[in-house]
């Protein structure tokens, strides 16, 4: 199944970002650390113009797969 959504955050890329102020609300200690950190990734290498990553014009969209097993116990085999 190929769904398209009309956010661009899915992948954590996209123009806004929530205020870093708030994750002292939510997280202590090392996941405080970590969010911190992670909340302005825009000095990574792949950062566009301007440290810009994506294109907020570019909607996510992802693939789900179902795969289905079926084993039958009990019944004897015959030849």
């Amino acid at each position: 199944v190929y769904r398209i959504l009309n956010t661009d955050y899915l992948d954590d890329v996209s123009t806004r970002y929530i205020d870093p102020n708030l994750f002292a609300n939510y997280f202590t200690g090392s996941k405080l650390t970590n969010a911190l950190l992670l909340n302005d990734r825009q000095l990574e290498k792949h950062a566009g113009p301007n440290g810009r990553r994506g294109d907020p014009t570019d909607k996510d969209a992802y693939f789900s797969a179902n795969i289905k097993i079926g084993l039958i116990l009990g019944k004897e085999r015959t030849h």
